[in-house]
């Protein structure tokens, strides 16, 4: 994980949304066998009769995708703000006929959690097994995977991940240096003045009193009535203008 401080390098910005990058993650070079093995595990989208398939899947990705998982590697980008998270990459399709590009910007006062999982340990399931036996997990087994919780999408009956990340170096780091700038975020909002009144304001301090027209109005609801037998003028007469004169009976 690089800091901003210490360079980010070519073609990763030092700002973004007009604020400086205070913390940048890095890919584990884990991440082509990781993409290898989700990838042959696409067969078992059949059921047990794709499981002949999935050494034959890993075979052709392993010496006919390494461009992809390169350019794949190359687009990972993890970012972080005084005040936002950001997360852009780009994936290939079946058989990298195609790509996807997903960019993600989460506020960091609304980050209620972040998880570090790993595959076989923390998870069910033949998919992850077979990540596990393909030996992208280091020997020390620790967490690849960071499952980022938001007030957005949690519920008090079900939270699901806004954004799940694999395969970043360092993730207790990374949840570290979230969770910092998150409380340092909220310190400060917390320290900001409250917003002063609305509304007119005297020399004084005071609210400044009403026009003259104002309080004769209040004063007598009825004064911009015209009374039974009284007459009035429209028009501007005090400019020298025709005026029209109202009787009302």
């Amino acid at each position: 994980m690089a800091n901003a401080s210490h360079g980010l390098g070519s073609g990763v910005p030092v700002e973004v949304g007009g604020e400086r990058v205070v913390m940048r993650a890095e890919l584990s070079p884990t991440w082509h066998r990781f993409r290898i093995c989700t990838c042959a595990a696409q067969p078992l989208w059949c059921g047990p009769l794709g499981l002949p398939f999935v050494p034959l899947f890993a075979l052709c990705y392993a010496l006919c995708c390494g461009w992809a998982r390169r350019r794949e590697a190359s687009s990972w980008q993890l970012l972080m703000t005084p005040s936002t998270l950001y997360f852009k990459h780009m994936l290939y399709d079946w058989w990298c006929c195609g790509y996807q590009t997903r960019s993600l910007a989460i506020p960091l006062h609304r980050i209620t959690d972040i998880k570090l999982t790993r595959g076989c340990c923390d998870e069910q399931g033949l998919c992850s097994c077979l990540q596990c036996s393909c030996g992208f997990e280091d020997a020390s087994a620790s967490p690849w995977k960071l499952l980022v919780y938001t007030s957005k999408m949690s519920s008090p009956t079900e939270a699901s991940p806004e954004l799940v990340i694999h395969c970043a170096r360092d993730p207790a780091g990374i949840k570290r240096q979230v969770f910092d700038a998150r409380a340092a975020f909220l310190r400060l909002a917390d320290a900001r003045p409250a917003p002063a009144a609305k509304g007119p304001v005297a020399a004084g301090g005071s609210p400044a009193a009403p026009p003259p027209d104002a309080r004769s109005a209040c004063a007598d609801p009825g004064a911009h009535l015209v009374r039974p037998g009284a007459s009035r003028s429209v028009g501007g007469s005090e400019a020298g203008d025709a005026s029209v004169e109202v009787l009302v009976i």
